[in-house]
């Protein structure tokens, strides 16, 4: 039986409530949601009344309860009264309501719940995986540096140029243009892992910032974010072409979508290739049994994430999917990456191999549960 929070209506803040981040007072670091238990975490239901609480501590209390990161911008009181009263509604539901409410946006970067600003809201997930994507084509060894995850914390009162000071310090990336932070105190903070290339982009928000690598690579230069951003990519699509395109500029009026040929080129923000991705991947396997009664796979994927795959077999073939989530982020390796592959008449272990392999990912099988590490990882074992 599930069993739901419901949160007291709370009528008083302490004084001295000082509004840790919101991802967890410093003195007791948590061990927050991540990966697949995160995104089970946001569709399960929770029951909220508040009457006149401060953003501040209604967003303290969901954090702590659903052990889920939550991140204010600088930018939003935090002493501004919220009054709310939802009942089982899904988690991210409950996120969008409080934004809603109290006219800002929300996000979800890595595994941090971010409330700022809608037009720092908007478009904060474009342009963090815009960044990524410009990581992973540098050498080796920066590449590994700017993709590592780590768990980020800071002290009560820490200034946003200590916390890129630190940063300087982990990468050995030169950060230039810091004139345009101003000095400010922060509230302290323990955040999940995140990418050290994630960590940079969710301080330069604050400011309304993004930032550019410098040619030489060894430096990067914070900078205002453009009026538009974008990220533009192909999706073969086949015959449907056409039928596609036209449904998708329906669907995301804020996207560019043509067709050329048997490819759809979309350019917009990240959220609408999610979308797009999710569109392409809601068609089920082919399954067929052969005469011993073995069931045989046939499924061709061309550019899709990793995660989306991985989620639609799990619910297809009615597996559980456990994730090694440490080892896959030291081994650098993200689930958000676009496969490419086609197998017929494959046993499971064939299909998963497919899936998994050229990802640098490897897996163990026990019936219906797999478990999914770095293929190296698994050799140690």
């Amino acid at each position: 039986m599930n069993h739901f929070l419901r949160l007291a209506v709370v009528l008083v803040v302490a004084v001295g409530a000082l509004f840790p981040a919101v991802a967890g007072a410093a003195a007791e670091p948590k061990h927050w949601l991540t990966g697949p238990a995160l995104e089970q975490q946001l569709k399960r239901p929770v029951s909220v009344t508040w009457s006149q609480i401060s953003l501040r501590r209604a967003l303290g209390s969901l954090s702590r309860s659903q052990n889920v990161a939550i991140l204010l911008d600088r930018r939003i009181d935090p002493s501004q009264q919220l009054d709310l009263n939802l009942a089982d509604e899904p988690l991210e539901t409950v996120f969008q309501q409080i934004a809603e409410h109290q006219a800002m946006g929300v996000s979800h970067l890595g595994s941090v719940t971010y409330f700022g600003p809608k037009a720092t809201t908007d478009w904060l997930r474009t342009v963090a995986g815009m960044r990524r994507d410009e990581a992973r084509a540098m050498p080796a060894a920066v590449r590994q540096r700017l993709l590592q995850a780590h768990a980020w914390h800071w002290d009560m009162l820490a200034t946003p140029r200590e916390l890129l000071a630190t940063l300087t310090e982990e990468s050995g990336m030169k950060i230039n243009g810091l004139s345009a932070i101003p000095h400010d105190l922060w509230p302290a903070a323990d955040l999940p892992p995140l990418a050290w290339i994630d960590r940079l982009s969710l301080v330069a928000a604050e400011f309304g910032l993004t930032f550019e690598f410098e040619p030489a690579g060894n430096a990067l230069r914070l900078v205002p974010i453009p009026d538009k951003v974008s990220i533009r990519r192909s999706y073969r699509t086949g015959p449907r072409s056409k039928e596609l395109a036209r449904r998708w500029r329906e669907q995301l009026p804020q996207a560019t979508v043509r067709a050329e040929g048997d490819t759809v080129t979309v350019e917009g923000r990240l959220e609408d290739h999610e979308f797009v991705a999710r569109s392409l991947d809601n068609k089920p396997s082919k399954q067929t049994t052969v005469a011993s009664r073995k069931q045989v796979y046939e499924l061709s994927i061309e550019k899709l994430p990793l995660r989306s795959v991985l989620a639609n077999l799990a619910k297809k073939l009615n597996l559980e999917i456990e994730y090694d989530q440490p080892a896959i982020d030291r081994a650098d390796i993200s689930l958000d990456q676009l496969v490419s592959f086609k197998v017929q008449g494959a046993s499971l272990e064939q299909l998963l191999s497919a899936v998994l392999s050229p990802a640098g990912l490897s897996f163990r099988l026990n019936e219906r549960h797999v478990r999914i590490m770095p293929t190296a990882a698994k050799g140690k074992q």
